[in-house]
């Protein structure tokens, strides 16, 4: 399994209170190796930073586990019901709330979000571990 987790980062945001979230809610240890930044201009003109890092297994299998684990139960119904949105062939896609990350929860969301993509993944895990086995 392969987990790519991708998300922008505003003018306005703190870059590093963004990475430190990411390694404190879900316990990962990101190693400086794994990140691509791309300095790129937004809508307006306004500096934005993009950040991709990937993860390999045995990390992205605990990755998953994590994030699973720590929705809410109303999310992980949504995700339930609607699995089949979720997925493309072997790839998992999720979207996770910037904003509650930075307060050390996690919540599906589309908006302004952190992007997570999870390659050679089945349905039927993603169902066991929502159904916490």
């Amino acid at each position: 399994m392969r987990c790519e987790i991708n998300y922008i980062v505003h003018a306005t945001e703190d870059q590093n209170k963004i990475m430190s979230s990411l390694e404190n809610t879900l316990g990962l240890k990101i190693n400086t190796k794994k990140i691509r930044r791309s300095d790129v201009s937004g809508h307006f003109g306004n500096p934005i930073i993009y950040i991709k890092i990937v993860f390999k297994d045995p990390e992205a299998n605990e990755l998953l586990k994590t994030i699973i684990s720590k929705l809410d139960s109303i999310d992980k119904l949504s995700l339930g019901r609607d699995l089949d949105d979720y997925f493309e062939k072997k790839k998992f896609f999720m979207r996770l709330d910037k904003q509650a990350m930075c307060l050390g929860k996690i919540k599906l969301s589309e908006k302004d979000s952190i992007r997570i993509m999870f390659s050679g993944v089945s349905k039927e895990l993603i169902i066991k571990s929502l159904s916490g086995e």
